[in-house]
């Protein structure tokens, strides 16, 4: 996975901050089309097991996670000298972590049988 392999790049010091402008606006994949709760089927409705619907619902929340961490490093990296070396490890470290929960939820899913759901 990218994320975890940009955090062992930052683990060695070989992913520098404050180099470049941050976007106005984090990127944001077209799918899955973000809705209400209320909006979203129960794993009934979509004929899936509750486990594997549970799952995909779990690296969701991994994925928002990995995403808000590395977002947070480049947003606020032209802030580096204020903030200090520690505030982007924090995140990095965040952002490799959330990459390993990401990373579990998604290899369980297969074990399930299941790649890639779209809900």
């Amino acid at each position: 996975m990218l994320s975890h392999l940009g955090y062992c790049r930052w683990r060695e010091n070989a992913l520098p901050i404050g180099f470049f402008e941050p976007p106005a606006k984090p990127a944001r994949p077209s799918m899955p089309k973000l809705v209400s709760p209320k909006q979203i089927p129960s794993h009934k409705q979509l004929g899936l097991p509750l486990n594997a619907y549970m799952l995909h619902n779990l690296a969701h929340v991994e994925l928002n996670a990995i995403d808000l961490a590395w977002d947070t490093v480049v947003r606020f990296s032209p802030y580096h000298e204020l903030l200090g070396d520690g505030f982007f490890a924090d995140f990095a470290h965040v952002a490799g972590d959330e990459s390993r929960h990401f990373a579990w939820c998604s290899q369980r899913l297969a074990e399930l049988g299941f790649r890639r759901l779209e809900v």
